[in-house]
C-alpha cells in the first residue's frame, strides 16, 4: 500500500519497534539479573513470569515466578465429562464427547452376516442396498456380536398383505408367534392410514435378525423420517442388537401385558433415547456442528411437556418409576420418554462411549437389575447420580444446547 506524504526515518523506526512480533521478544534470553529496558515490564518466559525492576542505576530482570496455565472457561465447558462428579462442570462438552466417541468407532473393521432383502411388488426403492447402514451400526458396536443373518422386508400400505404373506413363509409360524408375543402386534403393519412409516425388529428362534420396514410412499416423505434415508435401517438393526443377547442367553422378553416392556429390559426411555442417538449420529456423522445444533430441543419440550422444570424432571427420574411409568411403551405416552431418553443417553454415551447402549441389554439379559447394571457401569448408584443428572438436563433445556 502507498501512503501519501513524508514520514521521518525516526517515526518509521518507532513504528517498527512498536509492532515487533511476540516471538522475537520471547526468543530473548531472560534470567534474573540480566538487563532489561522497560521498568515494570512483565514477561512470561519458559513458564515463569519476570518483572523488570530497578537495581541502583540499572534495570534488571527480577526472580521469576512459576506460572501454571489456567484453562479458559470455554475449554472447561467443551471438554467432555469423565464421570458424574464433573458432569455439570463439563456439561457443554457432552455432545462433543458423544459425537467424537461414536465417530472414532467408524474406522472399525467389521464383517456383516449375509443379507436378504424382500420388497412388495409396488414398494418404491428408497434404499437399494441397506448394507452400508447395517455396517454403520456394526462399526459403532464393533465389540458386540452380530446375528447369523439379516433378513429385511420393505412394504408400503398397498403391499401390506403381499409382504405379510411372504414374511410368514420365510420366517415360519413359530417366529411369527414369537414376534407377536414379544411386541403384542403383527410384524407387517402401518401406523398411518395414508403412508407407512413403521419399523419392527426381532431375533428369531433361529438367531436371524428379521427387520420389517414399512416406508413412506415418496422419496420426499422418506427423507423427513428417522434421520433421513437410511435412518430406519439403522434404528431397526440397532434394535435387533438390543435383542440378540436375550437369544444368546435363552431369556424371553415377552411383555407382561400390552404396551409394557419386559422387566428384564431397560426402561422404555432407554430404547427411545438410544435409537434417536443412532439416527442422529448417522445423519450428522461428518458434521459435529450440526449434530450439536440439532440437539437443542427447548421448543419441542415446551410443546410436549408444558410443566417441564426441576419438579417435573425430579419426579420423572425417581427410581420408583422403574417397572412402572418407565415401562409404559404406549404410543400416546412415548414423547416424554423420547425427550428424557435423549438427554439421558447423551449423558451415558458421553461418559462411557456408545457401547453403553448395548451394555445394559447384555447385562440385563443375564437377569441383572437395571439399578445394579447402572452402578456397575458408572461406579455410583442411580439415586446418588440423579441430582447431577437432573441439574444438567434442566440447564441444557434452559439454554437450549
Amino acid at each position: 500500500m502507498k501512503i501519501k506524504g513524508s514520514i521521518s526515518k525516526g517515526v518509521i523506526l518507532a513504528l517498527a519497534l512498536t509492532f515487533i512480533p511476540l516471538t522475537a521478544v520471547s526468543a530473548q534470553k531472560i534470567n534474573p539479573g540480566l538487563t532489561c529496558k522497560v521498568l515494570n515490564q512483565k514477561v512470561v518466559y519458559q513458564n515463569k513470569s519476570y518483572t523488570c525492576n530497578k537495581s541502583g542505576k540499572k534495570l534488571v530482570w527480577g526472580q521469576g515466578n512459576k506460572v501454571t496455565p489456567k484453562p479458559s472457561p470455554s475449554s472447561k465447558l467443551t471438554s467432555g465429562p469423565t464421570d458424574f462428579s464433573d458432569l455439570y462442570e463439563k456439561r457443554r462438552g457432552i455432545l462433543t464427547a458423544l459425537w467424537t466417541k461414536i465417530n472414532a468407532k467408524l474406522s472399525s473393521r467389521v464383517q456383516l452376516p449375509s443379507i436378504e432383502v424382500y420388497r412388495g411388488p409396488n414398494t418404491p426403492v428408497h434404499v437399494k442396498d441397506p448394507s452400508e447402514y447395517f455396517k454403520f451400526v456394526a462399526q459403532v458396536f464393533s465389540d458386540k456380536p452380530l446375528p447369523k443373518k439379516i433378513v429385511v422386508f420393505y412394504w408400503t400400505r398397498a403391499d401390506m398383505e403381499a409382504v405379510a404373506t411372504k414374511a410368514l413363509a420365510i420366517m415360519g409360524a413359530e417366529n411369527d408367534r414369537k414376534h407377536r408375543l414379544e411386541t403384542t402386534g403383527p410384524f407387517v403393519d402401518c401406523y398411518s392410514p395414508t403412508s407407512c412409516d413403521v419399523g419392527h425388529a426381532f431375533i428369531g428362534n433361529d438367531g436371524i435378525a428379521y427387520l420389517g420396514l414399512g416406508i413412506p410412499d415418496t422419496f420426499e416423505e422418506a427423507k423427513k423420517t428417522a434421520g433421513g434415508i437410511g435412518g430406519i435401517e439403522v434404528v431397526e438393526f440397532y434394535h435387533s442388537l438390543n435383542l440378540l443377547p436375550y437369544y444368546l442367553n435363552s431369556v424371553s422378553v415377552i411383555a407382561p401385558k400390552q404396551n409394557t416392556k419386559s422387566p428384564l429390559q431397560p426402561p422404555f426411555w432407554f430404547k427411545q433415547g438410544s435409537e434417536n442417538v443412532m439416527s442422529m449420529s448417522l445423519a450428522h456423522k461428518n458434521d459435529l456442528k450440526t449434530f450439536t445444533q440439532m440437539s437443542g430441543r427447548k421448543s419441542w419440550v415446551n410443546q410436549t411437556i408444558p410443566d417441564f422444570g426441576p419438579d417435573w424432571i425430579n419426579n420423572y427420574l425417581d427410581i420408583s418409576n422403574l417397572g412402572n411409568e418407565w415401562s409404559d411403551s404406549s404410543f400416546k405416552n412415548s414423547k416424554p420418554h423420547l425427550i428424557m431418553g435423549m438427554y439421558l443417553i447423551e449423558i451415558f454415551g458421553a461418559l462411557k462411549g456408545p457401547s453403553v447402549m448395548l451394555d445394559f441389554f447384555d447385562q440385563m439379559s443375564q437377569k441383572k437389575s437395571f439399578t445394579d447394571v447402572f452402578q456397575d457401569t458408572f461406579g455410583t448408584t442411580w439415586n446418588d447420580a440423579k441430582p447431577e443428572i437432573a441439574r444438567v438436563i434442566y440447564d441444557r433445556y434452559l439454554n437450549n444446547y
